[in-house]
């Protein structure tokens, strides 16, 4: 039996009426989420009838709401026997604040990963997501470098899981394998197909067409992975759907 899911960096509140109308569509069991406002979480669970789900803060956003707690979310129809959060980067014991336009802060955010054990048809799945150290132009900097260690690391603990996410790394950056994004697919499968080399959406991202695939679905080998796909018209990122299988 496979589990139907989703990721997505939904950019805030700017796209909620498109996300609502995907969810209606797709009905996907997990819904993996990045970039989420905390206060959106009850609109979106009702928009395809989780039952259950979690939030992660990031950040405290200085602008469009001021405020407003940000960051991970997942959502879920299916019951959930255990979930929890493991930081990688802790930046200050209180809750860090950001602008989302202001690139100087763009990693003043804790980075962790959010998950869950999602059961359904007598299997357990363990669900996760992330949203990744963020670079100016797509190219590795030490900071990324430190937080991919720490990624790593902490992943070694988790036994066998599925990651969704925003990694903010390229799959291909200036025709070769991006360096972040390669420690990942060294370790896990990444299963993107080869055939999509943007996950960002031009029609509405704020700085049109960037040829970055930043956001996966990595898996260990107790995991199937299937049917990955990239959607538009969601968000400023593609949406991913997938299914997933235990071995």
């Amino acid at each position: 039996m496979a589990l139907r899911i989703v990721s997505v960096n939904i950019e805030r509140s700017k796209h909620l009426d498109l996300v609502e109308a995907f969810l209606d569509k797709q009905q996907p069991d997990v819904v993996c989420m990045q970039e989420l406002i905390e206060s959106d979480c009850a609109r979106i669970a009702t928009a395809f009838g989780a039952s259950w789900h979690s939030f992660a803060p990031m950040s405290r956003l200085v602008a469009e709401n001021p405020g407003v707690r940000y960051g991970l979310g997942l959502f879920s129809r299916v019951p959930v026997a255990e979930s929890g959060v493991a930081y990688y980067v802790h930046k200050t014991d209180d809750l860090p604040e950001t602008h989302p336009y202001d690139s100087a802060t763009f990693n003043n955010e804790h980075r962790m990963v959010l998950w869950c054990d999602a059961q359904k048809d007598g299997e357990t799945f363990r669900l996760a997501t992330t949203h990744f150290t963020w670079t100016p132009r797509g190219n590795a900097d030490d900071e990324q470098r430190r937080a991919a260690a720490a990624l790593l690391a902490q992943l070694e603990g988790f036994g066998e899981f599925v990651l969704c996410g925003d990694f903010n790394a390229p799959r291909i950056y200036e025709g070769k394998p991006g360096e972040i994004f390669s420690l990942f697919a060294e370790k896990y499968a990444d299963n993107i197909p080869l055939e999509y080399e943007t996950s960002i959406d031009g029609s509405i991202h704020r700085a049109g067409p960037l040829p970055y695939m930043v956001d996966g679905v990595f898996s260990t080998p107790g995991y199937q992975v299937s049917d990955a796909a990239l959607h538009t018209g969601v968000s400023d990122h593609c949406a991913i759907t997938a299914m997933v299988a235990r071995i």
